[in-house]
C-alpha cells in the first residue's frame, strides 16, 4: 500500500485572501454576539448583523467611525491603549462594563487579535457579550453556598445553646417560685422578661436552621408599633450605655402585617442593633412607621431605622446583604442577610435608602393585613 506523502506548505494567493476576506461577513453573521471587525487605527471596518442590531442603527452610519464611539471602556482613553496592547503582544484582552443604553445590561467586551494578511495590515475583532444572566446566576450559587454554610453552623451552634438556655429558664423558674423565695413584684417581672428573652433567643435560633429550604412560619397578624415598643424596651440599657437618643415616630392608625412575631422582631432589630453599633460615641437612633403605597398601589406598612454615625463606604454598600459580610469584628455578618430573608418571607423588603455619614437609612416594607370584614345583618 502506497504511502501518502505530506502535502508542502503553501502561501494562500491574493485571490484566495481576497475571496476569503469578502467572504468574512457572511461568517461573522453566523455568531448570535455583536462581532465588529477593526482596522489598526480601530475604525470599524466589517460588522455582523448582532453588531448592527446592537448599534440600533443602519451599518453606513457606523462603518468607518472609531469604535471607541460605540463602546466605551471603563477608563478615559482605555479603549485606545486596549488595542494597542492587543497589538503589540497578540494577546486578547477582555473587560466587563455595565451598558447604559437601552436596554441596559452587564457585558463582557473582548478585543482579538488578527494575524495580518500580506499587505492588509494588523486588525482587531471586537466581540460583546450580554453576562447579566450569567452574572445573577453566580450570585444566586454563591449566595446558596454561603446560606448553606450558614445552615451547617447554625446547626451545630443551636444543640450547644439549647442546653444552657434551657438551665437558665429553668433557674429563673426556680427563682421567681414564691414557695422556696419570697420576691417583690419588680423581682418577678424581671425574671419574667428573662425567661421571655430567652424563649425568643430559642426561638430565633430554631428559625435560623430553616432559613436555606423550610416553610415560612405560620404567619399572624403581628402590630408593628407594639413590636418596635418592646424592641426599644429590650435595647434600652445598651442605648443609655452608649449615651443614644431615641426618636420614635410610629403611625397610631399603621394597622396590622402578617407575619411571624418572633421572626419580623428579629429583622427589626437587627437594624437597631446596627444603628447601637455605629454609634459607639453617641448619636440618635430614629424609628418611625407609616404607611405606604408599593408600585401595584398595594397598601405596606414602611418601618424606617436611622442613625447618625459614620456611613457605609460606597464599597462595602453592596455586600451589606451577603451572609457572614461585616466590616465590625463583633458581628458575625448575618443580621441583615437573615432580616432580608425574613421580609422576603412575609412579601416584604429590606432595603438601605441612605448611607452618608451622619444619616444611614435602612427600610422594612411589609404588605398590610387585609381589614377585618364585618357581617351587616339587614332587617
Amino acid at each position: 500500500m502506497a504511502t501518502r506523502m505530506p502535502q508542502p506548505i503553501r502561501s494562500a494567493s491574493p485571490d484566495q485572501i481576497s475571496h476569503w476576506c469578502s467572504a468574512l461577513p457572511t461568517v461573522l453573521d453566523c455568531s448570535p454576539d455583536p462581532l465588529f471587525l477593526l482596522d489598526s487605527e480601530t475604525r470599524i471596518q466589517i460588522l455582523n448583523k448582532a453588531a448592527t442590531l446592537y448599534c440600533r442603527t443602519a451599518t453606513e452610519n457606523v462603518l468607518g467611525r472609531p469604535c471607541a464611539e460605540i463602546i466605551r471602556h471603563n477608563d478615559t482613553n482605555g479603549f485606545a491603549s486596549a488595542v494597542t496592547e492587543t497589538i503589540r503582544t497578540g494577546k486578547p484582552i477582555t473587560w466587563d462594563r455595565k451598558k447604559t443604553t437601552p436596554p441596559c445590561c452587564l457585558e463582557e467586551v473582548t478585543l482579538l487579535p488578527l494575524t495580518p494578511a500580506a499587505g492588509t495590515g494588523a486588525g482587531i475583532i471586537v466581540h460583546i457579550r450580554d453576562i447579566t444572566r450569567e452574572e445573577k446566576i453566580n450570585e444566586l450559587m454563591e449566595e446558596a453556598d454561603r446560606l448553606a454554610t450558614l445552615n451547617r453552623l447554625a446547626s451545630g451552634i443551636s444543640h450547644q445553646m439549647r442546653n444552657p438556655l434551657s438551665a437558665i429558664m429553668l433557674f429563673t423558674d426556680i427563682l421567681a417560685d414564691e414557695k422556696r423565695f419570697s420576691r417583690s413584684d419588680q423581682e418577678l417581672e424581671l425574671l419574667a422578661d428573662i425567661n421571655n428573652n430567652v424563649r425568643t433567643v430559642t426561638d430565633i435560633i430554631t428559625r435560623v436552621l430553616g432559613f436555606t429550604g423550610q416553610d415560612a412560619s405560620p404567619a399572624l397578624s403581628v402590630d408593628i408599633n407594639a413590636m418596635i415598643r418592646d424592641i426599644l424596651q429590650l435595647w434600652s440599657p445598651i442605648i443609655k450605655r452608649n449615651s443614644i437618643r431615641v426618636d420614635v415616630s410610629l403611625q397610631p392608625d399603621l394597622g396590622c402585617v402578617t407575619g411571624d412575631r418572633v421572626e419580623l422582631g428579629q429583622a427589626v432589630g437587627s437594624l437597631v442593633r446596627n444603628a447601637i453599633e455605629s454609634m459607639k460615641g453617641g448619636g440618635t437612633l430614629t424609628l418611625t412607621t407609616a404607611r405606604a403605597q408599593s408600585a401595584q398601589n398595594e397598601e405596606r406598612a414602611l418601618i424606617t431605622c436611622t442613625d447618625t454615625g459614620p456611613g457605609i463606604d460606597v464599597e462595602l454598600k453592596k455586600s451589606i446583604f451577603d451572609p457572614f459580610f461585616s466590616d465590625k469584628q463583633t458581628n458575625s455578618g448575618i443580621g441583615l442577610s437573615v432580616a432580608r430573608r425574613i421580609a422576603g418571607r412575609y412579601g416584604g423588603m429590606l432595603s438601605c435608602l441612605a448611607s452618608a455619614p451622619g444619616k444611614t437609612i435602612f427600610s422594612i416594607e411589609l404588605p398590610l393585613a387585609p381589614e377585618p370584614r364585618t357581617n351587616e345583618i339587614s332587617s
